[in-house]
Parts: structure tokens; C-alpha cells; sequence
């Protein structure tokens, strides 16, 4: 069975992957759709899971912050099929963090910065892009950011955007 967000998402924008439902009976889930019950999504404040549309990711201390545990809004922005996604203000960094469904849509999810976190492939980006698990190298899992020592995961050497602090760092080829 197939996820049911997945399938709605994938409705409106044909480049985002159907996943295979791991939660649920009726509407089943993946575990980036994940509901509180599926225990995928833990708030780092109160240690209870959340639906997905209930928690926000802090890209700078790596933590999960949910709407009971952190005031929180409603924004009005049509993104896939939501009309609108709540904002988070962050307990740990004073920032304001959209929820996982928005962040996803951004390309700012945890599993998108992090890809070798990742419980379920294929992971989409912004740009239509798929990564699948097999496409992961890990040997070049150990990169550190060099301003907020956050793991990055860049198999190819360039220049990036840190996706954790937004800092510029350069990666150059090994040499022996």
C-alpha cells in the first residue's frame, strides 16, 4: 500500500515519490508522513511523538520542537495541496521553524539535510531531484561543517551553503 500524503502530494506535483505506507490500516503512512502514534517524530522538550504537522526541526542544535511544547502560528501559503503550515518559535535558538510538511517542501527537512538519517528512500528535493539509498556514499559521511561542526552529507568536493548555520564552507579532493 502506498503512502496516503504521498499520493496526494504526488497529485499536485508529479516529480514527488510514492513510498510505501509502513503505519496505518486504512490511509496508510510513511515514515515522513509519520502520525504521533507512529512514535517516528519525538519532541525533544516533552520526549512525546508527534504528527508530522505538529513538529519542527532546529537546524542548529538538531533537535525536533513541537506546537505544545513552543508557541506556535498559523501562516496562510499555498504549498502542494496545505493552505497553510504552522511556525514554531524555537525554545533552543529564538528562531522561527516552519513544520516538517513545509520543510520538506522547502528542502530544509532533517532527512534532506541529513540524507544518512534517512529511515525511508527515496528522499525528494525542491528541484525534482531523488535520492535513493543506493546513490549515498557512504565513505563521505564524516564531513563537518567547519562553523557549526554539523555532519554534512557531500560526496562531491565544491563549494555548498551549510544547510544547518547557512555558512559557505569549501570541500576540496582528498589528497594522498
Amino acid at each position: 500500500m502506498e503512502c496516503f500524503t504521498c499520493k496526494i502530494t504526488a497529485a499536485v506535483d508529479k516529480s514527488y515519490p510514492l513510498r510505501e505506507a509502513v503505519f496505518g490500516e486504512s490511509s496508510g503512512r510513511c515514515r515522513w508522513h509519520a502520525w504521533d502514534n507512529d512514535a517516528i517524530f519525538v519532541c525533544s522538550v516533552c520526549k512525546k511523538p508527534k504528527f508530522f504537522e505538529q513538529v519542527a526541526w532546529c537546524r542548529k542544535k538538531d533537535l525536533l520542537i513541537c506546537t505544545e511544547c513552543a508557541p506556535s502560528h498559523t501562516v496562510e501559503d499555498q504549498f502542494w495541496f496545505w493552505k497553510t503550515y504552522t511556525c514554531i518559535t524555537c525554545p533552543h535558538c529564538g528562531e522561527r521553524h516552519p513544520t516538517l510538511n513545509r520543510q520538506e517542501y522547502l528542502g530544509e527537512h532533517p532527512w534532506q539535510a541529513n540524507p544518512f538519517c534517512c529511515p525511508q528512500f527515496p528522499i525528494w528535493y525542491p528541484d525534482g531531484r531523488l535520492l535513493e539509498k543506493e546513490n549515498l556514499k557512504q565513505e563521505k559521511a564524516g564531513i563537518l561543517c567547519p562553523h557549526c561542526k554539523a555532519r554534512l552529507s557531500i560526496a562531491e568536493p565544491g563549494t555548498y551553503r551549510c544547510p544547518h548555520c547557512h555558512q559557505i564552507l569549501t570541500v576540496r579532493k582528498k589528497s594522498h
